[in-house]
C-alpha cells in the first residue's frame, strides 16, 4: 500500500509540474525599459489611465494588438499602440516614462498583412532574405520570421523580411521601382 501510494503522490506531483510547464509557455513576456518613451506621429490604440506601470503592463498583455505601451508616471497614463516600436530612432530617453514592449512572436496571430504599396521600400530593416515567386510566399515566409513585422518583394523575387514598419516613422517610406512593400496590422 505504501508504494502505490508513494506512485500515486508521484504521479500527482508529475501533473502538476506539467500543468505548470504549459501556464509558464503561454505567460506573455514584456519588457520594460525605464526612462524610455517615444516621438509617433501614430495614434495609441488606447489609452488609460493607470496607477502603476505594472497595470499598463497587464493592460497591454490584455489587449490582442498591444505589441507596445508607454507608460507615464506623471500622469499616471498608458497608451498603447498596435505596432513595433523597434527602430531606435522613435525611441527616445524620457524622465518618467517606461517603455514597454511586447514579445512580437506572441502577439503576431491578431496580426495581418495590409495591401501592398507599390513602389516603395523602407531601408535598413532586413532581418533576413529569401527568394520566391509571388508577393503571397514573400508574405508567408515572412510571417513566421521572427521579429518580423513587414517586407519588401523586389521585381527579381527577394523578398526581404523586416523589423522595421513605416507607421512608427513615416518618412522611412521611400520610392523605390524596384521594390513593393507590405506591413502587418491589427487585424481585430
Amino acid at each position: 500500500m505504501g508504494s502505490s501510494l508513494r506512485r500515486c503522490t508521484i504521479a500527482l506531483l508529475a501533473s502538476i509540474i506539467v500543468t505548470i510547464e504549459c501556464v509558464t509557455t503561454r505567460n506573455e513576456l514584456l519588457t520594460i525599459r525605464r526612462g524610455k518613451g517615444a516621438v509617433l506621429n501614430y495614434p495609441a490604440q488606447a489609452t488609460e489611465f493607470a496607477d502603476h506601470y505594472f497595470d499598463c503592463y497587464s493592460m497591454c498583455a490584455s489587449k490582442p494588438c498591444c505589441l507596445v505601451a508607454i507608460y507615464d508616471e506623471l500622469g499616471l497614463t498608458c497608451a498603447m499602440y498596435d505596432i513595433v516600436l523597434n527602430d531606435e530612432e522613435v525611441m527616445i530617453d524620457k524622465e518618467g516614462s517606461m517603455l514597454i514592449e511586447r514579445q512580437w512572436d506572441q502577439a503576431i496571430v491578431h496580426h495581418i498583412w495590409a495591401d501592398p504599396i507599390p513602389g516603395k521600400k523602407v531601408p535598413n530593416g532586413n532581418t533576413i532574405t529569401y527568394y520566391v515567386a509571388s508577393m503571397k510566399e514573400c508574405r508567408k515566409v515572412c510571417r513566421v520570421t521572427p521579429d518580423s513585422i513587414s517586407l519588401e518583394l523586389r521585381v527579381d523575387g527577394r523578398c526581404n523580411c523586416q523589423r522595421r514598419i513605416h507607421l512608427a516613422n513615416p518618412e522611412r517610406l521611400l520610392d523605390s521601382q524596384e521594390y513593393d512593400y507590405d506591413y502587418m496590422i491589427c487585424g481585430l
